[in-house]
C-alpha cells in the first residue's frame, strides 16, 4: 500500500465518516420513534381549553368530535395563556386569547352559557381588554343576562 492510497482512504473516512455516523444516529431515532415517543419531537396531547388558548380551531373541532365536553374546566399549562397554569373552560381560554371566531366555534359546538356565566365571562373580557371576544360574547348573550361588573368573580 502506498502513502497516496493511505492518504486517500484517510480523506474518504474524514469526509464521509461524520455523514455516516449522523445517518446511523438518525436511523436509530426513527426506529425508536416507531416503538416510543420520538426522541427529538416530543408531543403532549392538548385538552380542549389548551387548544382554545393556543388558538387551534382544528384541534377544538377534533376534540369535540371525539366526545370532549366543551363545558368542562381543564388545566391550561403555564405559558399558554400567561405565566401561570389556570383551571378554565375552553370558552374562558378563547376569551382571554381574544379570539371571537373561537368563541363562536365553541358556542356553535355545544357550549352552554347561562346568564351568570355569561356575565362573569363578559366582565372578565372587559377587565382584560379583550374587546373582540367581548363583542362575540355579546352576540351569545342569554336573554335574562345583565351586565354588572362591580364585584364580579374572576374566571380563573
Amino acid at each position: 500500500m502506498t502513502i497516496q492510497s493511505v492518504m486517500r482512504r484517510s480523506l474518504v473516512v474524514a469526509v464521509a465518516g461524520p455523514a455516516v455516523v449522523l445517518a446511523l444516529v438518525e436511523a436509530s431515532m426513527l426506529v425508536a420513534a416507531i416503538f416510543t415517543d420520538h426522541p427529538l419531537w416530543r408531543s403532549e396531547a392538548l385538552n380542549l381549553a389548551e387548544a382554545a388558548a393556543l388558538r387551534d380551531a382544528a384541534e377544538i373541532v377534533r376534540l369535540i368530535d371525539l366526545g370532549h365536553d366543551p363545558n368542562a374546566r381543564s388545566t391550561v399549562r403555564a405559558g399558554f395563556l400567561d405565566g401561570d397554569a389556570h383551571e378554565v373552560t375552553p370558552l374562558a381560554a378563547a376569551t382571554y386569547s381574544d379570539r371571537p371566531e373561537l368563541v363562536d366555534l365553541l358556542m356553535s359546538k355545544g357550549t352552554n352559557l347561562d346568564a351568570a356565566s355569561w356575565a362573569r365571562l363578559r366582565c372578565f373580557a372587559q377587565e382584560q381588554g379583550r374587546d373582540a371576544a367581548a363583542s362575540a360574547l355579546d352576540a351569545w348573550r342569554p336573554a335574562s343576562a345583565t351586565l354588572n361588573c362591580s364585584g364580579s368573580e374572576t374566571v380563573w
